[in-house]
């Protein structure tokens, strides 16, 4: 498959300290071979391996992470259908600091993000002359569903916090254990971090792998990284239900600007779709007629330096995007987030869904209206409409209900044209 070794080195913010030399690694475009397993050994005359690929999310045009370009031809749908989403509800719920000031988390440097975190955390388990909190808010409406709908409700009175990095999880679990009371039930046992699976032993918290047996644990409140639980957990309790309740997005996820990741991908995603492009050679065809499978590769070649000395200048800040960039990014977002949604939703069961961020719509906290090139969420409406409300019979078959659910906002805070 090929390896490409190399180093990076990243500037400080800070003027005072020196950069850092990263070492990277990256194997090849594995998604190619991936594809093309049943012609694999085509050339010896031999048949290739069938393949069956499976997914909930690997259709999501643009999102060069996620997106798989072959048609799917089954669907299998759930004999739940779409209760489970189709109930849930989604809210805007920004939160204020001392100063009365919205809380972003979002594009911050890292030391004014520990400090909005941080202010975040209070924020939400501040009460006002001893009146109930944001997060006390949260239980108690649980409780209440659980009242007026047990088969949903039952034993889920917990909320999952989603923020950042594993460093971001430690230390929003550690605010809260000392911020946080509900009743006596919530100690420090009560509020736990997710950790690596390779994490020191000595560490509290809970280890991804053991996510899946949160049912068995005291804990009411987890607070885990956005891309640590997106794929391959079923977090149930007793019943076989969705165990969390609730769900709060501390932060807008979007791609780290020096994270060259975002740049493979989408690089990996322009060699599949350019690999049978002709268009690429006819310049040196028209110079020099046949080329030689060096020369082709050599053209390919050059193209992808192109390619990727052009993807390494786009601007991450959300409002300067092009609205071909914002797409990929909208794509790519809108997967992770429905996958920990869907973590909420496993047995046909809705969820209850906060996103706290001021970034994922500043115009809306303010009441004025918020846009695709200001807010996050309206982004990802206008990115799914053409589709859900198409003639795309699979985008409406996953993304339809969850696109219902955003619309619905707009019935609460989140103004928009």
């Amino acid at each position: 498959m090929g390896n490409i070794l190399g180093f990076l080195y990243k500037q400080e913010r800070s003027a005072k300290k020196a950069g850092k030399l990263d070492y990277f690694r990256y194997v090849g475009v594995g998604r190619a071979l991936l594809l093309n397993f049943p012609k694999l050994f085509a050339v010896d005359d031999w048949e290739g391996p069938h393949t069956v690929l499976i997914s909930g999310t690997s259709y999501a045009p643009g999102s060069p992470a996620y997106h798989i370009n072959i048609k799917p031809t089954i669907l299998l749908q759930s004999r739940t259908g779409e209760a489970g989403i189709a109930e849930s509800q989604f809210f805007f719920s920004p939160k204020q600091n001392s100063q009365a000031n919205y809380i972003a988390l979002s594009g911050l440097p890292p030391a004014r993000r520990k400090l909005a975190a941080k202010e975040m955390v209070e924020a939400m388990c501040y009460s006002v002359r001893g009146g109930e909190s944001f997060l006390d808010e949260v239980f108690e409406d649980l409780e209440q569903r659980k009242q007026q709908q047990p088969e949903w409700w039952s034993d889920r009175d917990r909320i999952l916090i989603v923020v950042g990095s594993y460093d971001e999880s430690e230390r929003v679990t550690s605010i809260l254990q000392s911020r946080y009371r509900f009743d006596v039930n919530i100690n420090d046992d009560g509020i736990a971090t997710l950790r690596r699976d390779n994490a020191p032993t000595h560490l509290h918290g809970i280890l991804r792998s053991e996510i899946r047996n949160l049912q068995h644990l005291p804990t009411q409140i987890v607070v885990a990284p956005l891309m640590a639980l997106e794929r391959g957990h079923n977090i149930l309790n007793a019943q076989g239900k969705a165990a969390f309740g609730a769900v709060l997005f501390l932060n807008r996820p979007m791609p780290i600007p020096d994270n060259w990741q975002s740049t493979v991908q989408q690089l990996n995603a322009w060699a599949l779709k350019h690999e049978k492009d002709s268009t690429l050679y006819e310049e040196a065809q028209s110079i020099s007629g046949s080329l030689t499978l060096t020369q082709v590769a050599d053209i390919f070649y050059q193209n992808a330096v192109a390619e990727m000395v052009n993807l390494n200048y786009t601007a991450w800040a959300f409002k300067q995007l092009t609205q071909g960039e914002r797409s990929v990014l909208c794509w790519t977002q809108l997967v992770s987030i429905w996958q920990i949604i869907g973590r909420l939703v496993r047995g046909g069961v809705p969820a209850v869904v906060h996103f706290m961020d001021v970034k994922f719509a500043p115009n809306s906290a303010i009441d004025e209206q918020d846009s695709e090139s200001t807010s996050l969420l309206v982004a990802i409406i206008k990115v799914l409409e053409p589709y859900v409300e198409g003639k795309d019979v699979l985008a409406r078959s996953l993304y339809g209900a969850f696109l219902n659910a955003l619309k619905q906002m707009r019935e609460r805070n989140l103004n928009y044209d």
